[in-house]
């Protein structure tokens, strides 16, 4: 293990939960989770998760099982995920936007002991999985909760570059670490009104809810078109005000240009975190930060496998900010080695513990251990290499995998190490900036994505002899391409492509599918005779988007989203979507619209897919507002009667 001493079940039971029970006891009606105008207090939250706690022992769930419960944004999926944990349980959440294919795989993977949700769920769950029916457990009345022991907090699972996911078991001390950290934090571990932006499916879900709950703050549950459209997030931040915000690079560059195109700054936003992917500082960020005086933007960094292992804080003047700003320093409870070794196995030269350049007297670099073979750093202090973690950040392994956690979390004495995959450049004090992968892993819209994942279900398909699939363009237009060899080279693109969307989404998460197909001859090769992904990538790079002044909404409309999805020929009436339009899109699309002077909201353009509709909708002028609300209004009814059992308060505060 590492420096920090490990965390035991028992105390990581305690950080996880007694917060909750603290915040009942003493701040029984603060808000602990906001919806819309409605409102569930801590003595609410706690009354929940006690009876859904209840309803689980009765089914026989115990410490050490697995319970999959469905990914929705709700007050009760919160109750529902506590619940398991306060039986020393582990949660899997299952998102039933996936294909039925995927999650009866994610379920045949983990073997889950029972599910906990609605008809909806069961509806979706494979054949002879337990279902304990989660509106009847939260009518029965229960005892306050008594949180129970266990070794796991959850099962997620990730893009497995063997054509099928694998599910990564979090140990409850590791992320007890983090949630001990985020309370000392002199900023983090301030109560805020936090919003709950990150899907259930995504570790950083698990930080927002823990670290938020642990501080006596609020979460604040935004809706599906809230999520997916900058604008009405923009709203929502105000309307609410959000203090804390957990955002992907992605989503934080989509709100800084939709502010950049006149929309009002969040002002009462003082800390957003990053994570999942590569932070870059655009000129849409340095002004966002302008213009929210004293905000701080935190940059962390970790893989699913030990969720945050280094932060790094912005602070001051934006304009000084770096492009690429660093990944950080290692958190205490976490060990890094710094690794130069090609092959798997292979003796490797890593990171001395002191540089040649400090003195015996200085401070030493104690959280980067490691023994054997050693290397000088260069003349500057910087070394460069893999990224291994240790210490008590690491997963269990992969759940019901033991093969393939043998080969991703090594044995190296009496140390257990995680191979990152990950090239950084370790200084002399310790920060870390981010190099990119070693492998073609693509970090993609918050989501980690194994391009051969994708390509394993593409090959599968009868019309298709090779397949590649790369990340192209940048920022808002980066996009999912797959390079494809036809078996028949007198097959169409249009044609083929239409095939292999529909054959993907049966299988693959809509964020795997490809928003573009490429047809070749055959692919491009390196001079070693590899595939050249390079090239596949740099030949689909985005371009400048071009609007045609002048010219008729309709044709614009088309030229734009020609543009966005890459394609040659689209028809005013096709369904976008059908044509591999997905969120990234959509919310460029809403930004280049409002740069000239139409206003249409991300709910609005998936109730109008293709361009003729949605220039007949800004030729009518609706108003944007009515459908965002709309959305709130509908999810309010349906969680009304649960909050109306547990002790709501109205919107006032």
């Amino acid at each position: 293990m590492g420096a920090a001493v490990s965390r035991t079940a028992a105390h990581a039971a305690d950080v996880l939960l007694a917060p909750l029970l603290a915040q009942a006891a003493a701040r029984p009606q603060a808000e602990a989770v906001r919806a819309g105008a409605l409102t569930l207090d801590y003595a609410g939250l706690l009354a929940q998760t006690s009876a859904l706690a209840a309803a689980l022992h009765r089914g026989g769930v115990a410490s050490g099982d697995l319970v999959a419960l469905s990914a929705e944004r709700s007050a009760e999926t919160i109750a529902a995920l506590l619940a398991t944990l306060a039986c020393g349980a582990a949660y899997l959440p299952l998102d039933l936007d996936f294909p039925d294919a995927r999650l009866a795989a994610m379920c045949e993977d983990a073997r889950p002991r029972c599910a906990l949700g609605d008809a909806a769920l069961r509806a979706r769950l494979p054949r002879g999985t337990t279902w304990i029916d989660r509106r009847a457990a939260l009518a029965a009345p229960a005892d306050a909760v008594a949180p129970v022991h266990g070794e796991l907090a959850y099962v997620l699972f990730t893009s497995g570059s063997t054509g099928r996911p694998k599910g990564v078991a979090m140990r409850r001390a590791a992320v007890a670490h983090l949630i001990d950290w985020h309370r000392a934090h002199a900023r983090l571990g301030r109560p805020a009104r936090t919003l709950q932006f990150a899907p259930l499916g995504f570790d950083v879900s698990f930080q927002e809810i823990f670290s938020t709950l642990a501080g006596g703050g609020t979460l604040v549950l935004p809706s599906d078109a809230e999520r997916r459209d900058p604008y009405a997030l923009l709203d929502l931040l105000a309307r609410e005000q959000v203090e804390r915000l957990f955002l992907p690079y992605v989503g934080l560059q989509a709100l800084a240009e939709a502010v950049a195109t006149g929309a009002p700054a969040p002002q009462r936003l003082r800390d957003v975190i990053t994570a999942g992917e590569q932070l870059r500082i655009t000129p849409a960020i340095r002004a966002l930060f302008a213009a929210l005086p004293g905000a701080v933007l935190h940059n962390h960094y970790g893989p699913t496998e030990t969720h945050v292992v280094t932060a790094h804080e912005l602070s001051g003047d934006p304009a000084a900010w770096p492009e690429l700003p660093p990944i950080g320093a290692p958190l205490p409870w976490v060990d890094v080695r710094v690794v130069d070794g090609e092959e798997w196995g292979d003796a490797v030269a890593e990171a001395s513990l002191t540089p040649p350049s400090a003195s015996a007297d200085g401070p030493p670099l104690s959280r980067f251990a490691g023994e054997g073979q050693s290397r000088q750093p260069s003349a500057a202090n910087v070394f460069e290499g893999e990224l291994w973690l240790g210490g008590d950040c690491l997963a269990a392994g992969y759940i019901h995998q033991p093969e393939l956690t043998a080969e991703r979390f090594v044995e190296q004495g009496d140390a257990r190490w995680y191979r990152s995959g990950d090239r950084v450049r370790r200084h002399a004090d310790g920060v870390l900036d981010y190099l990119g992968r070693l492998d073609e892993q693509i970090k993609f819209d918050g989501f980690r994505i194994e391009p051969a994942e994708i390509e394993a279900v593409l090959v599968r398909h009868a019309a298709v002899a090779e397949a590649v699939v790369v990340a192209a363009g940048e920022d808002g237009a980066r996009r999912l391409v797959a390079h494809v060899v036809p078996r028949d080279p007198s097959s169409t693109e249009t044609q083929l492509a239409t095939a292999l969307r529909a054959h993907s989404a049966k299988t693959l998460a809509a964020y795997l599918v490809p928003q573009e197909f490429v047809l070749h001859a055959a692919l491009p090769l390196t001079a070693s005779g590899k595939i050249d992904r390079r090239e596949l990538a740099r030949q689909a790079s985005a371009s400048v988007l071009h609007w045609r002044a002048g010219a008729p909404l309709r044709e614009q409309l088309v030229e734009l989203w020609q543009q966005l999805l890459g394609v040659g020929d689209l028809d005013a009436e096709e369904n976008l979507f059908e044509r591999g339009a997905r969120s990234l899109l959509v919310v460029r699309a809403l930004t280049e619209l409002r740069r000239h002077g139409h206003v249409l909201s991300a709910a609005q353009m998936y109730e109008h897919p293709s361009a003729a509709a949605q220039a007949a909708l800004l030729g009518a002028d609706a108003p944007v507002e009515a459908v965002v609300e709309a959305d709130v209004q509908q999810r309010g009814e349906r969680q009304r009667a649960s909050f109306a059992r547990f002790g709501p308060r109205g919107g006032a505060r």
